[in-house]
C-alpha cells in the first residue's frame, strides 16, 4: 500500500503543477504583475538593487528579469519563476504528507487542502514572490520536522538546505520573514525542552593524569549536540542569507510607509484570507449567510483548530502539530506587536498566504484523532467532516481563468485584442482609451508587447468624455450610463468592458 500511496501522491501533485503551467501560459498578466514588468523588468538591472517597492519580490524579480532576458516578454516567461516556485512547495507538500501524515486517506486529504486552496494555487501561478517564499518555507519545515523528531537521523547537508530555503524564502517575499523566523524559534524551542541524554564518553586508553587534564572535553548530551547542530547548520545559514540579502537589495529603503499593502484591523485581517479562499465561487459565493460563515472560520474554527492542535500535539509529543500549530500562532501574535509598536499593517489576503498550509496542516494532524477514544475521538471525527467539507468548496471553486485578488483584468488582453478589430485605422497615436486605474498597468504591458503604438499614452487618469474607447471595470461600469456609452464587448471572466461613446 506504501508504493500506492507515494504513486498516487505523486500523480496527483503532478497534475496540480501542470495545471498551473496551463494558467501561466493561457491567463492574462495582471496588475501586479505588470507593475512588476514596469519597474524592474522592463528597466536596467540596476533598478533592481538601487529602487524599493512593497512590489518588489527580490528573489522572484531577479529570477523574471533573468527569465525574461533569456525567452523575451510573455506571460509564461513572466511567471517561470512562480512555476519553479510551484514544484517546490508541491515537493515539500509530498514530502510532509507522505512521511509525517498516518493513515493514507488523512495524506491524501493533506495533500488535496495544501494543493487545492484557490489562494494558494493563484500564488503558484503569478508572477509574484508569494508562491515562491511559500515553497522554500514549506521545505525548510519538512526538514525541520523530521530533525526534531528525530536529529540523529537528518545530515548536515539537509538541515544546511533548510536554512537556505528559509532565507530564500525572505528573499522571494519580505513578508515572510515573520513565518521564517517564528517557525526557527519553534523549532530550538523543542529542542531545548527535549528530555536531555548524556552519551556514554568513548573508551579511551590509559594516560597519565597530565595529558588526561591536557585533552578532557566536556560530554555532550544528546541535546547539546542536537543544540549546537541546529545553531551551526540552520541558524548560522539564515542569518548569514539574510544578511547577504540586506547588502544585495534596496531594503533600506523599506520604511513602514513603503508596506501599503496590509489591514487596518485583526478583523480586516482574518476576513480578507478566508474570503479569497472559500468565497471564490461556488454556493457559499452567493449564500445569504457567507458573512456569518465566514466570520466563524475567520474568528472561532481558524483559532480552535490551531489551539487544538498545540494542545494534542503537546500531550503526544507530535512535532508536525507542535511545529505548524505553534508558528500560526507565533504568526498572529508577531503583526500584533508589530501594529501596536510601529502602525505596520496586517496581513491582509496575499500576505498573509503563509497561514493556510500552517492551518491545513494542523487540521491534517488531528485526524488520526479518530482512532482515539473520548473528546479527542470527537475531534478526530469533527476534523475529517471540516477537511471533506473545505475540500468539497475547494472544487466547487476551482478554475483556470482567473486570480481572485486581480479578478478585474481577467480579460484586459482579450479587450485589447477586440479594441484592436474595432479601431478602423490604426495610424500612430491616433486612439486614446479612457480606463479604469486598476487596469493602467497590464494596459501599458499589452500596449509595449504587442506594439500597439495606435495608442496614445495609457494613464491613470479619472474617466471623463473625450475619449475614443472606454475600457471600464465592473466598479466604473456606471460611467458607462452618465458617458452615455455604448458597450461593444464584455469580458466573460471580469465583467471589464469596452465600450465606445454612444452616437
Amino acid at each position: 500500500m506504501r508504493l500506492g500511496r507515494e504513486t498516487g501522491l505523486k500523480a496527483f501533485l503532478a497534475l496540480v503543477w501542470m495545471v498551473c503551467l496551463y494558467r501561466a501560459i493561457t491567463q492574462s498578466i495582471v496588475h501586479d504583475e505588470a507593475l512588476t514588468y514596469g519597474f524592474y523588468i522592463g528597466a536596467p538591472w540596476s533598478q533592481i538593487f538601487q529602487f524599493y517597492d512593497a512590489n518588489h519580490h527580490f528573489l522572484n524579480t531577479l529570477l523574471m528579469k533573468l527569465s525574461v532576458s533569456l525567452f523575451g516578454v510573455s506571460e509564461c516567461s513572466m511567471r517561470l519563476p512562480a512555476l519553479g516556485g510551484a514544484a517546490l512547495y508541491l515537493a515539500a507538500v509530498y514530502r510532509i504528507c507522505e512521511r509525517e501524515i498516518g493513515p493514507d486517506a488523512a495524506a491524501f486529504l493533506a495533500a488535496a487542502l495544501l494543493a487545492l486552496n484557490p489562494m494558494i494555487l493563484d500564488f503558484m501561478v503569478a508572477a509574484r514572490g508569494y508562491g515562491m517564499a511559500l515553497g522554500f518555507l514549506m521545505w525548510a519545515l519538512a526538514i525541520l520536522v523530521a530533525y526534531v523528531r528525530r536529529p540523529e537521523g537528518v545530515a548536515s547537508r539537509e538541515l544546511l538546505r533548510a536554512g537556505a530555503a528559509l532565507s530564500l524564502s525572505i528573499m522571494a517575499n519580505l513578508v515572510f520573514a515573520v513565518p521564517a523566523m517564528v517557525l526557527t524559534a519553534a523549532a530550538w524551542a523543542m529542542l531545548k525542552t527535549a528530555r536531555p541524554t548524556v552519551a556514554p564518553a568513548p573508551a579511551q586508553p590509559p594516560v597519565s593524569k597530565k595529558r588526561q587534564r591536557r585533552r578532557r572535553r566536556p560530554v555532550l548530551s544528546d541535546q547539546q549536540r542536537a543544540l549546537q547542530t541546529f545553531r551551526r547548520w540552520v541558524v548560522i545559514p539564515a542569518v548569514a542569507g539574510c544578511a547577504v540579502f540586506v547588502l544585495l537589495s534596496p531594503l533600506a529603503q523599506a520604511t513602514p510607509g513603503k508596506f501599503y499593502a496590509g489591514a487596518e484591523t485583526v478583523a480586516e485581517s482574518l476576513r480578507s484570507l478566508y474570503s479569497v479562499s472559500l468565497a471564490r465561487g461556488g454556493p457559499l459565493q452567493q449564500a445569504a449567510l457567507w458573512p456569518v460563515l465566514r466570520d466563524g472560520v475567520a474568528f472561532g474554527l481558524a483559532p480552535l483548530i490551531l489551539l487544538g492542535a498545540l494542545a494534542r500535539g503537546i500531550l503526544r509529543r507530535n512535532v508536525l502539530l507542535i511545529l505548524v500549530s505553534a508558528t500560526a500562532i507565533g504568526c498572529g501574535m508577531v503583526p500584533l506587536l508589530l501594529h501596536l509598536a510601529i502602525h505596520l499593517l496586517y496581513p491582509l489576503d496575499r500576505t498573509g498566504t503563509y497561514f493556510l498550509p500552517l492551518t491545513s496542516l494542523a487540521l491534517a494532524g488531528l485526524l488520526e484523532e479518530i482512532g482515539g477514544s473520548g473528546w479527542w475521538k470527537a475531534a478526530g471525527v469533527a476534523a475529517a467532516a471540516i477537511s471533506i467539507l473545505l475540500l468539497a468548496q475547494f472544487l466547487l471553486e476551482f478554475n483556470t481563468r482567473k486570480f481572485a485578488v486581480w479578478e478585474y483584468d481577467a480579460d484586459t488582453h482579450a479587450i485589447l485584442a477586440a479594441l484592436g478589430k474595432a479601431v478602423p485605422e490604426k495610424h500612430p497615436g491616433s486612439v486614446r482609451i479612457a480606463n479604469s486605474w486598476q487596469l493602467e498597468p497590464s494596459l501599458n504591458f499589452y500596449a509595449m508587447k504587442d506594439n500597439l503604438d495606435w495608442l496614445q499614452p495609457i494613464t491613470r487618469d479619472p474617466v471623463g468624455p473625450g475619449a475614443d474607447y472606454y475600457i471600464l471595470t465592473g466598479a466604473d461600469r456606471a460611467a458607462a450610463g452618465s458617458l452615455h456609452l455604448r458597450t461593444i464587448f464584455t469580458g466573460s471572466n471580469s465583467g471589464t468592458i469596452l465600450a465606445v461613446p454612444a452616437k
